[in-house]
């Protein structure tokens, strides 16, 4: 990010030890301009999707995004999870 100008990094005039990362004014148009193609491309994907489809997924989203511990799959015994991976 910082290569391509999307971001900058400087020290923590307070902390020493830590790393501010703050986007600049052309990471912000990238970010502008990915999310429009994102969102076209999740447009297009999810054309064919029933309602109550989107709800589920939207539901299932949320679920993992909130989720603080990722229990092992009983089902799948090679899950990476159930591993220690």
């Amino acid at each position: 990010l910082e290569e391509k100008g999307w971001a900058q990094r400087e020290r923590d005039p307070k902390d020493r030890r830590r790393q501010i990362v703050t986007t600049t004014k052309a990471g912000r148009k990238a970010q502008t301009e990915l999310a429009d193609m994102v969102a076209e491309a999740e447009s297009l994907a999810l054309d064919e999707s029933t309602g109550k489809q989107l709800k589920h997924l939207r539901k299932l989203t949320q679920a993992v995004l909130t989720t603080e511990s990722v229990e092992p799959c009983p089902d799948a015994p090679d899950d990476p999870v159930a591993k220690g991976a």
